[in-house]
């Protein structure tokens, strides 16, 4: 079983958690509470509509 630790708090991530990175292997795992700047920032500057589209389109693969 592969578990995911906050990079920041480091604490055990259960459920839901955010990904930021940039590639395919530079990606850092986040708890929602640590992850909200970056959540943030992504819905202020309009790129959850990008994600919403996308993974539209990845879940039709």
């Amino acid at each position: 079983m592969n578990t995911k630790k906050c990079d920041i708090c480091k604490k055990t991530i259960k459920d839901n958690y955010i990904v930021a990175g940039f590639g395919l292997f530079n990606t850092k795992d986040f708890c929602l509470k640590c992850g909200k700047p970056i959540s943030d920032f992504l819905k202020k500057n309009g790129f959850t509509q990008e994600l919403k589209k996308y993974s539209k389109l990845l879940a039709k693969i």
